[in-house]
């Protein structure tokens, strides 16, 4: 394998790792964010497995795939952003 592909493996197996890490902050830390990070790096790694021909994705649903990751991370980050600004309210 050369170094480009190794690279996107280790990618891959870093974004599942964010994945169950939005899953856990979704059940265990009670965030509803986390459901929208764990489907942004799920995507994430469909995309990249389609880019590795681990399966087969054409480009414009690649496409698509990776404009609702973009999405749905844009949405976690107004999620957990407002959540900052509630606290801070209630510590002044």
């Amino acid at each position: 394998m050369d170094t480009n592909t190794v690279l996107q493996v280790l990618a891959v197996v870093i974004e599942c790792m964010v994945a169950l890490g939005g899953v856990r902050l979704a059940t265990r830390g009670k965030k509803f964010y986390g459901w929208w990070i764990a489907l942004t790096f799920a995507l994430y790694v469909l995309f990249d497995a389609g880019r590795l021909g681990v399966i087969s994705i054409g480009q414009g649903t690649a496409a698509v795939l990776f404009f609702i990751a973009s999405l749905s991370i844009l949405y976690a980050v107004w999620l957990m952003g407002n959540e900052v600004i509630r606290v801070r309210r209630v510590n002044l």
